[in-house]
């Protein structure tokens, strides 16, 4: 019974000392975590660097902490961390500056990726990226949504950095091949079934021939060194090869008009 005394008195008595010693290291002390430091079996009582302010904000490295948990400097999760579920905060995580992700490969093949985001909804936006004007204003540029799909407000390039080609900035460059079911090119006008309209006016066999031997390639069709310089517009070039082919027809519509005409002639 004695024993079990002492020790209890002790206990008591090392707390007051605590208390004591907390409270009269500055003024700040009662927001500060204690740090307990021992030299030669001596306590020494201290401040640490985590703070806690009258809103149970906690800073670390801070003594204005402006959320739950606020850190100023360099932060390490050597395990899972969790973020978000509760509070009223607009993000879950918000990152002012540069950030950076890194995953190596392990004997785990299963998991390699190095950030997953799971949505339960086709078009939840799990990555959504805002400009921020001059004005202050924020302007969407890229979205990606649940189902896979996604908007893009600005270029794309795929294997190449720049979307400029020939002094036109495209929408999307790829630097490669790409394969695909079908392509659909719409807002094409002028699809060339005026040639076979009555009051068409074709050239001539031989002016076709003269404008070959002078120019090294059809009439309307755009040269090598133009399609070499600017490059093949997909929907002009199928008007264009069109328009040649059903022109090619009425030649030999014409042809085999004069043809008949001819044998008949003989006959005669």
């Amino acid at each position: 019974m004695k024993k079990t005394k002492f020790i209890f008195t002790n206990l008591l008595l090392n707390l007051i000392i605590i208390t004591t010693a907390n409270l009269t290291v500055n003024a700040q002390s009662l927001n500060y975590v204690p740090k307990i430091t021992s030299s030669s079996g001596t306590p020494t009582f201290g401040n640490s660097v985590i703070y806690q302010n009258s809103s149970n904000y906690i800073g670390i490295g801070t003594t204005s902490p402006t959320a739950k948990l606020h850190v100023v400097g360099n932060s390490l999760f050597d395990g899972n961390a969790t973020i978000g579920n509760t509070g009223t905060f607009t993000s879950n995580l918000r990152v002012n500056g540069y950030s950076y992700l890194k995953r190596y490969a392990d004997t785990d093949w299963n998991y390699e990726q190095a950030l997953i985001i799971e949505v339960n909804q086709n078009y939840m936006e799990p990555i959504c990226v805002y400009k921020k004007e001059t004005t202050g204003a924020l302007t969407e540029t890229f979205r990606l949504y649940g189902n896979g799909g996604g908007f893009f407000k600005g270029s794309v390039g795929i294997g190449i950095a720049s979307t400029t080609f020939g002094g036109t900035t495209y929408k999307l460059a790829v630097k490669g091949t790409i394969i695909s079911d079908e392509i659909t090119v719409v807002n094409t006008t002028s699809w060339p079934d005026y040639v076979f309209e009555e009051n068409y006016k074709k050239m001539s066999l031989s002016d076709v021939e003269n404008f070959i031997k002078a120019n090294k390639h059809l009439p309307e069709v755009p040269s090598a060194c133009e399609v070499e310089e600017d490059g093949a517009k997909l929907g002009e070039m199928v008007k264009i090869l069109l328009k040649k082919v059903e022109e090619q027809t009425l030649y030999i519509i014409e042809m085999e008009k004069r043809i008949t005409e001819l044998e008949t002639n003989k006959e005669e």
